[in-house]
């Protein structure tokens, strides 16, 4: 089986589980696609960083009555492991944007005044919706200085992970919306105009919750259990994008500079004000279980455009994977926490297969002759994908597009399915609910002249309750003809007051969340 090439070698060639989860209320009331492109957990499908290239990471409060606090994980390009987490402080109509790429100069760490090399990895910000350090003292009071500035921005380094093969110079980023007040709930806030972020700051971290009310710790070093949002609920209220930049290979001294939306998702509902340097999971302290938010990013399958053979690359991401490692160090594959891979990955390979097939303007297919094949032929062979930020370079054609589908075997026989717990708890000795497809996040980016940065085409998952006929025990083999197929799940946010063991009186309504949304 071919696998994806390692992702510094192409750069290199072109110059270049969780625990304590809950459950939706039922499969109506779910996290799902936002179709306006605001919610309250954004995936920022890839990054990279190293020579002169890097990533800008844009979020955008688009409430003009509510603050949030939202927290960012950087995440490993392999195995998903976390680089580094912080907090975001946004007031209403406030905008955060950082960048994540190579110190150009030796400088210290904005927090705990470590030195950064010339060469290693950062994020950066001037914006003060960041610390740049945090409070001293044990009472976690804020003052304006503790926030970045253009004089005295933010600066951490992002380590690279334990484990030889995996990288956080490339990677992708997770965006979780942590708590949320209205500006008349905020002690001490203006009637009007800006909110002084160390009010935010002090509303967000009361005494008595770790590590206020003692010693504080340094930044890089907080620890503590996440505490219940007691009213602070996500609104749905985050947007974000990203921004490439690099040097452009197809012409001197243009340079690329593309940017792509996030990938945003809503009625996530995340239960628990987030803390720092304590690893977050999807699925933990929220009212979705990872299964839920993999159903709503599954696709059939992924419709990609190139430009250029060698000038474009098509990223599949695949934020679920959150592959876990095991405990002594081995770096071998202990379990991945998304039901999909999960399920996938019995011997601990990390890869599971799927099926290219490059296409070019005229409906040709490569590798099939005979001229113009209309409809397409099926069938390219089987590929593996085996990290969770992949890049695929090199296609069939100068330009063209490619078709993604993916499987439940080696050997292509299966379309993928997967079976998970869902809202309702409708048995919650077994998985109750099905998805066709993959959790995928598609992103097209070109490197030549005039580079851009798009989203994919796709075909989404089925969704299906299995309210008519049980499917299997958990991680037991069934069928998606086991329940009753949920048109528009990865969009809708929809109810039903009638019994859904009978599709025939099955009349979905518009539904307002417990938060008002």
């Amino acid at each position: 089986m071919k696998k994806f090439r390692n992702v510094i070698a192409v750069l290199l060639v072109l110059a270049i589980s969780a625990s304590g989860a809950a459950w939706a209320a039922d499969e109506y009331k779910h996290v799902k696609i936002a179709p306006n492109a605001k919610g309250d957990l954004l995936f920022y499908p890839f990054y990279a960083a190293f020579g002169d290239w890097e990533t800008t990471i844009e979020v955008i409060n688009t409430s003009n009555t509510y603050s949030a606090v939202a927290k960012l994980v950087v995440r490993s390009m392999i195995d998903s492991q976390e680089c580094r987490d912080f907090l975001i402080y946004l007031t209403p109509n406030d905008v955060w944007k950082g960048q994540i790429m190579i110190a150009p100069t030796q400088m210290n760490d904005s927090d705990t005044g470590a030195v950064i090399n010339a060469g290693d990895m950062i994020i950066t910000s001037t914006d003060d919706s960041v610390l740049r350090r945090f409070p001293s003292g044990n009472n976690c009071s804020a003052v304006a200085d503790d926030f970045a500035s253009t004089d005295n921005p933010f600066v951490t380094e992002i380590g690279e992970p334990d484990c030889a093969g995996d990288t956080c110079r490339i990677g992708y980023v997770e965006i979780i919306e942590a708590w949320s007040i209205e500006r008349a709930a905020l002690a001490g806030a203006p009637a009007t105009g800006p909110i002084p972020k160390p009010i935010l700051f002090a509303d967000y971290w009361p005494n008595g919750m770790e590590p206020c009310g003692a010693a504080l710790a340094p930044l890089a070093n907080i620890t503590g259990v996440p505490e219940p949002l007691t009213g602070h609920y996500p609104r749905n209220i985050l947007y974000g994008k990203q921004i490439f930049m690099a040097p452009a290979m197809g012409a001197t001294p243009l340079n690329v500079n593309s940017a792509v939306n996030a990938t945003v998702l809503r009625d996530y509902d995340n239960e628990s004000a987030l803390q720092i340097s304590i690893e977050t999971l999807l699925g933990e302290f929220a009212d979705n279980t990872t299964g839920e938010v993999e159903a709503a990013l599954s696709k059939n399958e992924l419709a990609m455009q190139y430009e250029n053979q060698s000038l474009s690359i098509h990223f599949l991401t695949f934020p679920t994977k959150l592959t876990r490692l095991a405990a002594d160090g081995s770096c071998n594959v202990a379990r991945h926490l998304g039901p999909y891979f999960r399920d996938m990955d019995p011997d601990l390979n990390r890869c599971f297969p799927y099926e290219p097939r490059d296409y070019n303007l005229q409906e040709a297919t490569a590798g099939v002759s005979g001229g113009i094949v209309s409809p397409p032929v099926t069938g390219g062979g089987p590929a593996e994908l085996c990290g969770e930020v992949n890049l695929r370079t090199g296609f069939g054609f100068e330009e063209g597009w490619s078709r993604y589908t993916f499987f439940n075997d080696p050997n292509m026989n299966t379309p993928a399915y997967t079976n998970i717990d869902q809202g309702g708890g409708i048995d919650s000795l077994r998985d109750d609910a099905s998805y066709t497809g993959i959790p995928a996040v598609g992103t097209v980016l070109y490197l030549g002249e005039n580079g851009y940065a798009h989203q994919d085409g796709y075909t989404p998952g089925n969704f299906y309750s299995a309210v008519d006929g049980p499917l299997g025990a958990d991680g037991a083999a069934g069928t998606v003809d086991d329940g009753i197929e949920i048109e528009y799940y990865q969009y809708s946010d929809l109810e039903s007051n009638v019994d859904l063991t009978d599709p025939t009186v099955f009349v979905p309504v518009w539904r307002t969340d417990t938060q008002g949304n």
